[in-house]
């Protein structure tokens, strides 16, 4: 079952390279995990320019994968922060349907452990879609609302922090096409607004 539960979760893929950052103790660390979001944005100068910022992003991942790999790619880096971006996916159905209840469990579950090591968590709203091209019966909005309230109403500005990108890369309720190819996945702008916000903020 647990080898299982690797594959699934792909706990494999950062395995090497934690090993070694966990014997580099870094007091400015902030990890950043989540999905295809999260990892396209190690391709900016916001993880460029900056050696404490850890990206653990894997492309297509859900909350539940996340929350597998959470222990092990984010908390025991022993970071100040960690940036977790996920949701889409679970929406998106990708490893099939997932009721709002357990996605929020999820996310409950990931602050748990966080506050357990006393270390801080930042989330980030869901980013606005409007349809996703690889599972198009998908009607998201309403659920991306939905998670995003849920989200926000989690932040208690100690050790639990939101951080909404929706607003400002949404345009109709879809994504911005200036910040997007695809409608789901920002482009280098929108990876840029992305940045500026979450620097901005003063949570990192």
């Amino acid at each position: 079952m647990q080898n299982l539960k690797n594959y699934w979760a792909y706990l494999e893929k950062f395995r090497a390279e934690n090993q070694l950052l966990k014997m580099q103790f870094d007091q400015n660390r902030i990890v950043f995990i989540g999905d295809s979001i999260i990892e396209g944005w190690k391709n900016h100068s916001f993880f460029k320019e900056n050696a404490h910022y850890i990206n653990r992003g894997i492309g297509g991942q859900t909350s539940s994968q996340i929350l597998v790999r959470f222990t092990a790619d984010a908390i025991q880096l022993q970071p100040k922060c960690i940036v977790v971006l996920v949701g889409t996916n679970d929406i998106a159905e990708n490893q099939g349907p997932i009721s709002l209840k357990k996605i929020q469990h999820n996310f409950l579950s990931m602050i748990a452990i966080a506050k357990l090591r006393k270390i801080k968590i930042v989330l980030c709203s869901i980013l606005p879609v409007a349809s996703y091209y690889w599972n198009p019966k998908i009607q998201p909005l309403e659920k991306i609302k939905f998670l995003n309230t849920f989200l926000a109403t989690l932040a208690d500005e100690k050790m639990v922090f939101f951080v909404d990108f929706y607003t400002s890369l949404e345009q109709n309720t879809s994504m911005n096409p200036t910040f997007s190819k695809d409608g789901v996945h920002p482009n280098l702008e929108g990876y840029t607004i992305m940045s500026s916000i979450i620097s901005n903020s003063n949570y990192l």
